[in-house]
């Protein structure tokens, strides 16, 4: 089954979420998902499932879910969450907020 993520932080290109999921497999809200792309260290960014939306693609009438990935609780706030993801991506804090 198709599958849109998509998330309002701002992060770099290279990160990778899943387009194709099995039907029973469809992320739920409080699920975690890994980004395909490994950093430096073989860390990977890893965000928590807040919605689940269910949109139709037209023209095609097909029905797919639309992801939004947001911060892991783990970080309190979103300045805590870029300066970790600043440091892992060799950019620092100040190229995200």
């Amino acid at each position: 089954m198709q599958i849109t993520c998509r998330t309002n932080l701002d992060l770099c290109s290279c990160e990778i979420w899943p387009t194709v999921v099995q039907s029973q497999s469809i992320p739920r809200v409080g699920d975690y998902i890994e980004s395909g792309y490994a950093w430096p260290g073989g860390v990977h960014l890893e965000l928590k499932v807040c919605s689940v939306r269910w949109k139709v693609d037209m023209p095609s009438k097909q029905w797919f879910p639309e992801i939004e990935l947001h911060l892991p609780s783990h970080f309190r706030t979103i300045s805590d969450f870029y300066e970790w993801y600043g440091r892992v991506c060799g950019r620092g804090k100040s190229a995200f907020i």
